[in-house]
């Protein structure tokens, strides 16, 4: 099979064997485990919103400010009542 000429053909018999059909390195296919997906799930979080941060800053601030606003809350204390003084 090494040293044949540009016009010669290969027959069957030179023919390399066909390689076992096998799935990798083992048999038994696993499911990737929820928190496997989780980890990848938030990481494409990070990763967008990096991105967007980069490119259009204001525009995330702005967002940012108008849900962090929708969480914010502003307690006043009620103004004190003063006892009247005996006179």
């Amino acid at each position: 099979m090494g040293n044949q000429g540009a016009g010669e053909k290969l027959s069957l018999e030179d023919a390399p064997e066909p390689m076992p059909s096998r799935r990798g390195f083992s048999s038994r296919r696993r499911k990737p485990k929820p928190w496997l997906i989780a980890l990848i799930v938030l990481g494409h979080i990070a990763a967008l919103y990096a991105l967007a941060r980069f490119l259009v800053p204001g525009t995330v601030e702005g967002v940012e400010r108008t849900v962090l606003s929708t969480f914010s809350v502003t307690v006043t204390a009620p103004p004190e009542e003063r006892e009247a003084l005996p006179e």
